[in-house]
């Protein structure tokens, strides 16, 4: 996060899951002119949990040792949780060619947000920042359209440009997956209006 202040110019960030997460903290804290947050984890203060997120992440919560582990997905959770919205075959490719094993940790850190006060799995909504867009996937089942719709009412008394956007028929996997371009494209007209896009920085 230091060096991101010593940029010639404060960036646009994209980020998913918990790199949305991440994206709206470092707007909120004016570190950059504006972001993306693509299905994007839920921070303090939003209450949201459907059933079926819940059952995304039992795999891993239903065993606290897991907080200090690095966790893999087999093929049938992330085909089931993450990749449900393409084929199988397209799921198994992701899976070998896109998919790292990750730590526990923050996963606990999130799901623990709020009954945590201490936690860092916090944003200022209030703050004045840069423009934000949100992002939903209408069959995401590890943060689903209806969490990131929580998310955005969060900053319902921001003054700052706050939109949410859907994007019927996709996953969690949609940053990835054979659609990436028609979220590529709903992002580049979203930086469009305020003049972030990279052909706006570029002139």
């Amino acid at each position: 996060m230091r060096n991101i202040g010593r940029l010639p110019r404060p960036p646009v960030l994209v980020g998913h899951a918990f790199g949305g997460l991440l994206a709206q903290q470092l707007l909120a804290r004016g570190l950059a002119a504006g972001a993306v947050a693509v299905a994007p984890v839920q921070f303090r203060g939003v209450l949201r949990l459907p059933p079926v997120q819940m059952a995304s992440l039992l795999p891993v919560l239903r065993n606290p040792l897991n907080v200090r582990k690095i966790v893999r997905q087999t093929p049938q959770h992330f085909r089931r949780d993450f990749a449900n919205a393409v084929s199988e075959r397209e799921s198994n490719d992701m899976l070998a060619t896109c998919v790292m094993p990750a730590p526990g940790r923050p996963l606990f850190q999130a799901a623990l947000a709020n009954v945590n006060p201490r936690t860092p799995v916090r944003v200022d909504t209030t703050v004045d920042r840069g423009p934000l867009l949100l992002v939903g996937a209408g069959r995401d089942r590890v943060v689903p359209a209806s969490v990131v719709r929580a998310t955005a009412r969060r900053y319902r008394k921001s003054t700052s440009p706050t939109e949410y956007v859907e994007v019927e028929g996709s996953g969690h996997s949609l940053v990835i997956d054979h659609s990436w371009q028609i979220l590529a494209e709903t992002v580049l007209a979203f930086l469009d209006r305020p003049g972030l896009s990279p052909e706006a920085a570029d002139g």
